[in-house]
């Protein structure tokens, strides 16, 4: 998709949307919801560990090559929402954009960085904050629905 070229048009002729509280909100939505996609959120279940984690429920009766195929399915999806929320969301810079070996190289290394970022931030949050109980599951997603409301009314109110 031509998307993340898009956004960083947009951003560079319009620097102050990126600095908008919607574009804030918005990527505090996305960034929970990645959370939460990824198994990464800060929830717990008082049951058994793998029970807790949807991911991991869902392949406890696989192995071989099906449970080496579905876990890297996830490692895609993983990869895909977070390449997403990088290049799209957060981090538009660094993209390639004339397709020689070596904007490509710096477009790799450009994701490399921003996705180590990302994970030290996840890594931060996964062990500093206290884990909840699992019924407040609900209170988890509807903070990132509100934020997300939030986020396209402030920018239908103030134009962005």
């Amino acid at each position: 998709s031509t998307l993340p070229y898009v956004m960083l048009h947009v951003i560079v002729s319009s620097m102050p949307l990126y600095f908008s509280s919607s574009h804030f909100l918005i990527i505090a939505a996305f960034f929970m919801l990645f959370l939460a996609d990824t198994d990464r959120r800060p929830i717990n279940a008082s049951t058994h560990v793998e029970m807790s984690m949807i991911e991991e429920a869902r392949i406890l009766e696989y192995s071989g090559p099906y449970l080496a195929f579905l876990k890297w399915s996830g490692y895609m999806k993983q990869f895909l929402l977070l390449v997403i929320f990088l290049n799209v969301l957060v981090f538009p810079w660094g993209l390639s954009v004339n397709h020689s070996p070596i904007s490509l190289i710096i477009a790799v290394v450009s994701l490399i960085i921003k996705m180590l970022i990302v994970g030290l931030i996840a890594a931060v949050i996964d062990t500093a904050i206290s884990r909840l109980r699992f019924f407040r599951y609900q209170e988890y997603f509807s903070v990132a629905f509100v934020l997300g409301v939030l986020a396209i009314m402030t920018f239908q109110y103030k134009g962005f």
